[in-house]
């Protein structure tokens, strides 16, 4: 065991020790786990020594050392550099309004206005890519889907990839670079859906699976093989799959620790930057952040047209309750973060308006999207499986329950209306205000207020669906 060096505290060095060391299973410590332990023994050490002692409680070998490379934009490179002429989705620039929702609640969501992002998407040739990382290597650079001042004007903490240590300047980084033979694999073509964030659902619908349609729709048959991480839940190959037919693409998973050399690397940029993780959601400056709302809004509008015939084909069966009440709580376990104090009693009412609760966590992918489908109306809690909601049909009424921290929330009800759904919002005040990211927070539905939504998603219901608020069941 490596001894402790003197400039790290002796609780501390305990603590880094635990967090480097392998899991229970074998598999390597999470990356927020090892963020910290890089940022902790980098704030007290040489970098050169901090890495050090890194790899040696990681048990990192040494084909692994430092080395600063710059950040460039991928979307400038790509298009200065590309195998073939670039396919451009958005030219960007544009003024853009993301409107705001009515609220039933506490809290504000404020019009955001901001300009588009530039979207593009063509062939790299000699690329390399890694496990669990946003980043790619081309020769002594390393590339980020970062536009304008989006990489310098979020509070991101780039060591949480796994090839970064430490970051060393505005747009520049101490790489980790792995030279192990052992540990590359080499293609010819292929699209990466690696990502730091790529075992979330809601990143992966926000960023990976909007990349795969769009590629889908580009290039059809044509789409090359696709590298997702080893570590991904079930539902996120699922989806791939379920979108990609019988005849789609190779689906190649790539584990922790290895990298991927392609001689030719489909890029498609995102519709807005995504910082993987950030130091705080407070004060966030909004107009720094460009996007493209109605060009994601449109894939999944694309992706739900064809989603239909998919369950057909598959004989997807969806609960006869549902078949016959239309309605859905997509609802959120009241033991994890952004929690409801009051779950139940709301669960209850809900259940006595004929609202089916379902967690999609329990479901497979073909199955949430089913579900999705057949609902006229529904409820959905805050949080990633919110972001399945695109896959509903045009016309669905939403009621989405939040705390009343909402400043960023247009940016999700603009794509809401693009896809024509009839979206309210029913906020409560915090029960616990979480730090140091505060959409984590627990909230309570206050009763009357919710009554006020629900009488509005009950109004004009087709003649047949579901009960009306004067006839709702007695609670025994």
């Amino acid at each position: 065991m490596i001894q402790r060096p003197q400039a790290v505290p002796e609780p501390l060095w305990r603590q880094t020790v635990k967090r480097c060391a392998l899991r229970p299973n074998g598999m390597a410590t999470s990356l927020m786990n090892a963020m910290r332990a890089k940022c902790d023994l980098a704030a007290r050490l040489p970098m050169d020594e901090a890495f050090e002692v890194f790899c040696a409680l990681s048990e990192l070998d040494a084909a692994h050392a430092l080395r600063r490379r710059p950040l460039r934009d991928l979307g400038a490179v790509l298009e200065a550099e590309a195998a073939e002429p670039v396919i451009v989705l958005n030219p960007g620039g544009e003024p853009r309004v993301n409107r705001a929702p009515e609220i039933h609640g506490p809290g504000h969501v404020p019009e955001l206005r901001n300009t588009g992002r530039r979207i593009l998407a063509g062939w790299l040739e000699d690329a390399t890519v890694f496990a669990r990382s946003a980043l790619v290597a081309r020769g002594e650079e390393l590339l980020r889907d970062a536009q304008h001042d989006e990489l310098t004007s979020l509070p991101e903490e780039l060591a949480f990839d796994p090839v970064v240590f430490r970051r060393t300047g505005a747009a520049e980084v101490a790489f980790i670079e792995d030279t192990g033979p052992g540990r590359c694999l080499h293609l010819p073509r292929a699209l990466s859906l690696l990502g730091i964030n790529a075992d979330s659902f809601g990143h992966w619908m926000l960023e990976q699976l909007p990349r795969f349609l769009a590629t889908r729709a580009l290039l059809g048959a044509a789409t090359p093989p696709l590298l997702v991480d080893a570590d991904i839940p079930a539902q996120h190959a699922e989806a791939l799959r379920f979108f990609g037919g019988e005849d789609g693409p190779e689906i190649i998973e790539v584990p922790r620790g290895l990298r991927v050399r392609v001689d030719r690397l489909f890029c498609v940029l995102d519709w807005a930057y995504a910082p993987h993780l950030i130091t705080t959601d407070e004060g966030l400056d909004v107009s720094k952040v460009h996007a493209v709302v109605p060009w994601v809004a449109g894939v999944y509008a694309q992706a739900g047209a064809r989603a239909d015939a998919r369950i057909a084909e598959l004989g997807v069966a969806v609960a006869p309750q549902i078949r016959a009440q239309r309605r859905v709580f997509w609802a959120r376990k009241p033991a994890r973060h952004r929690s409801i104090a009051n779950w139940e009693a709301l669960r209850d009412r809900l259940d006595e308006l004929g609202y089916v609760t379902v967690f999609p966590e329990e479901m497979g992918f073909a199955a949430q999207v089913a579900t999705l489908r057949a609902a006229d109306r529904i409820v959905v809690q805050n949080g990633s499986g919110s972001l399945g909601l695109p896959l509903a049909r045009p016309g669905t009424r939403v009621l989405y329950l939040s705390h009343p921290e909402m400043s960023r929330f247009a940016w999700q009800s603009e794509a809401f209306a693009c896809l024509g759904f009839d979206l309210r919002v029913l906020s409560g005040p915090f029960t616990e205000r979480s730090q140091p990211w505060v959409d984590q927070s627990n909230y309570e539905i206050e009763m009357p207020v919710a009554e006020a939504a629900l009488a509005w998603m009950e109004a004009d219901l087709p003649h047949g669906r579901g009960r009306a608020m004067q006839t709702a069941r007695p609670r025994p």
